[in-house]
C-alpha cells in the first residue's frame, strides 16, 4: 500500500532498513522495512518538462541508482522517459 506502479525498488549506501521505491509515474518513496511506513517523497518527476513525462507501459521513471558515497554527498541517479518519442534521460 502507498505506492502507485512501483517498478523497482533499491536501498541506499549507508541506509539500512530502507527501501527506496521508484513508481512509474514519477516519484521515489522511502519504505521502511521494520515498520511498514511509507515515508515522504524523495523526488517526483511527474512535472519535469511540463506535459513531455511520460508513464504507463515501458514509459516512465524507470530506474535509481545511489552513488557509492550517497550517505556524504546525497547524489543519486534516475533513468526516465520524457518525450513523445521515448526518449530517456
Amino acid at each position: 500500500t502507498g505506492f502507485a506502479s512501483p517498478v523497482f525498488a533499491t536501498s541506499a549506501p549507508g541506509s539500512p532498513g530502507t527501501l527506496y521505491v521508484v513508481q512509474q509515474g514519477g516519484a521515489i518513496r522511502p519504505l521502511d522495512t521494520a515498520t511498514g511506513v511509507v515515508g515522504p517523497t524523495l523526488l517526483d518527476l511527474s512535472a519535469v518538462g511540463g506535459t513531455d513525462f511520460l508513464a504507463g507501459g515501458e514509459r516512465g521513471l524507470l530506474g535509481l541508482a545511489f552513488h557509492p558515497n550517497y550517505a556524504n554527498n546525497g547524489r543519486f541517479y534516475v533513468h526516465y522517459t520524457y518525450e513523445n518519442d521515448g526518449g530517456t534521460n
